[in-house]
């Protein structure tokens, strides 16, 4: 290995699972299914070039609106293009309303949890104040 190439970074599949925002039982399975590459042995290694060309292609994916090549299709064989197309932006709409709610959802707990630590800062001044 000359000195101006480095050798590949390998990750851990815990690691890979961590990059992917996933578990890994998924990771296992995205090896067996042969999707992601790895080096076997113990513990397992996945390249992390692969892992993260694996991320890019889920993300043109999902931004491009195409269908998951590895789920069955729902439509009958003789779906047009439009229909099939129409039901990836719903689909994609659906997913977004979802992210949004939970992000709501994520906010509404944030700032309910730091009025509370407020009311309970209050009531320990309060005391503190009524022992002086």
């Amino acid at each position: 290995m000359s000195d101006d190439q480095k050798p590949p970074r390998l990750l851990l599949q815990r690691e890979a699972a961590a990059k992917l925002h996933c578990s890994v039982g998924t990771i296992a399975r995205l090896r067996r299914e042969g999707i992601l590459a790895y080096i076997p042995g113990r513990p397992v290694r996945i390249s992390a070039e692969d892992v993260q060309k694996f991320k890019d292609e889920q993300i043109r994916r999902e931004l491009a609106l195409e269908p998951n090549p590895r789920r069955k299709s729902r439509f009958a064989q003789d779906a047009t293009p439009e229909q099939v197309a129409e039901a990836a932006e719903a689909r994609a709409k659906r997913k977004l309303h979802q992210r949004i709610k939970w992000m709501v959802l994520k906010r509404r707990m944030q700032v309910e949890l730091a009025r509370k630590r407020e009311q309970e800062q209050e009531e320990r001044e309060k005391t503190a104040r009524k022992r002086r």
